[in-house]
């Protein structure tokens, strides 16, 4: 089902509520709350990839609620708070993600993406350095560090709006 996302959304929709009452039927005990999480995260990926993200946040969220420990859905959590512009929230999200998988390359990425939109530039370039020690070849960690040291550097040239992230988009 999750795989027709794209071709048929409909047919894969009938194919996760199917599921989804079978499960509910004989009970959401293990395994079965495993499978109504992973529905759900399905769900919420689909609101995701229509820039549905108060919806995809929900599913996200009651995913997690069904399996706590689930860090691809904590990643998604916090990809769509980074999206809706929550990035406090983000950051939230992609660090338990970290804490629950520290070999999931993503969330270090979007952790260094979160901490340069909220301008802190040193905690960005910590991110990145932390996923780059892991995964040394990430070209969008490189990237975001980058732009985290030359977020630094402009900052420390004591130029108006220090550590600024409205000045560093200027200068580029």
């Amino acid at each position: 089902a999750a795989s027709m996302r794209l071709r048929d959304r409909q047919k894969s929709a009938q194919i996760l509520e199917l599921t989804r009452q079978q499960v509910v039927r004989r009970g959401a005990k293990p395994p079965g709350h495993l499978v109504l999480s992973y529905i759900q995260r399905n769900n919420g990926i689909f609101e995701a990839m229509h820039t549905r993200w108060p919806a995809a946040v929900a599913l996200f969220k009651k995913s997690l609620e069904t399996m706590p420990a689930n860090a691809t859905t904590r990643y998604l959590l916090g990809m769509a708070h980074l999206e809706a512009g929550e990035n406090m929230d983000a950051i939230t999200s992609f660090h338990q993600a970290i804490l629950l998988d520290p070999d999931f390359k993503a969330p270090y990425v979007n952790l260094g993406v979160a901490w340069l939109r909220v301008g802190s530039y040193e905690k960005a370039a910590s991110a990145c350095e932390a996923g780059l020690a892991r995964h040394p070849v990430t070209p969008h960690a490189s990237y975001n560090l980058a732009l985290a040291r030359f977020g630094l550097a402009v900052s420390s040239q004591g130029r108006p709006g220090d550590g600024d992230a409205e000045e560093v988009e200027r200068l580029r």
